[in-house]
This record gives C-alpha cells, sequence and structure tokens, in this order.
C-alpha cells in the first residue's frame, strides 16, 4: 500500500509525498490521520490525504508510525481543505493546518539576526 502524505506545517511548495507503508500498520493508514514520516536528513508530521496501490516513484521511504488512532479530518473536511487551497490560492498543506484542532497545530518561526559590522580597525591593516 502507498501513503499520499502532505508534509504540516508546509514544508515548502510540495505536494503530496508517496510513502510505502509496513503492513503491519495497513489497518492504521487512512486518509485523515497524522503520521511521523522521513525528509531528507529529518523526520517530519504529515497527514495521510489519500492511498493507492501504487506509485509512479522506483524507491519509496517507509512511514515511521501513525499517530492518531481515528482520523482528524474525515472526507469531506479534506475536500473542504482542497476547495480552500484552490480558492484562497494556498497551499493544501496550509488549508489542512486551518483545518486542524487548535492543540494539535505546529508553527514554524523563522528568525534571522544580523552580524555584526566588521570593525574598522582590522580594515586599516
Amino acid at each position: 500500500m502507498i501513503a499520499r502524505v502532505v508534509i504540516i506545517p508546509a514544508a515548502g511548495d510540495a505536494g503530496p509525498l508517496d510513502y510505502a507503508v509496513d503492513p503491519a500498520m495497513n489497518a492504521a493508514v487512512r486518509p485523515g490521520v497524522r503520521v511521523l514520516v522521513p525528509l531528507g536528513s529529518r523526520q517530519a508530521v504529515g497527514m495521510i490525504t489519500e492511498t493507492a496501490d501504487s506509485s509512479p516513484h522506483p524507491r519509496l521511504r517507509t512511514i515511521l508510525t501513525v499517530l492518531d488512532a481515528q482520523p482528524l479530518l474525515d472526507g469531506t473536511l479534506l475536500r473542504l481543505c482542497h476547495w480552500m487551497a484552490e480558492y484562497y490560492l494556498c497551499s493544501f498543506a496550509d488549508a489542512l493546518t486551518t483545518a486542524l484542532p487548535g492543540s494539535l497545530r505546529a508553527s514554524v518561526e523563522r528568525v534571522a539576526h544580523p552580524l555584526p559590522a566588521p570593525s574598522s580597525a582590522s580594515s586599516d591593516q
């Protein structure tokens, strides 16, 4: 089984990513369930948006664990999130994040700090 996973909060412009499902997890993997997946050299939380029997990608990484016993979003809410993404021109991941209960929303804040200006004493030498 293949699970299509959307990383939440949004990981750039990445759309759904395909992941292999361990046969032991088949019963727990359903659309609307959050999962922990490998993403590059780190791990990320994502939501399964659909399942499939095959993928066009030859090598898939495997879902690490299922985080929810029951789906957080049902089919109706997933369709609403698709509509929101198209209508409001936002990413599907942003729409999914908005639909999640507030206690389950993760946010990412990027902070940049300016470097101190080079001292003029070192430039005189």
